[in-house]
């Protein structure tokens, strides 16, 4: 079995970075989930 930590995962410190308190506040959790498991391959 694979384990993958994904607080660490570079889209998701990037994600966190760009919605830190003093940038543009808190995400909505419907763009947060989009960003997050997007697949690229889908039209």
């Amino acid at each position: 079995a694979v384990g993958l930590n994904f607080r660490y995962l570079a889209v998701t410190r990037a994600l966190k970075a760009l919605f830190a308190p003093d940038r543009l506040g808190p995400p909505e959790f419907g763009r947060f989930t989009y960003e997050r498991w997007r697949d690229g391959r889908l039209p």
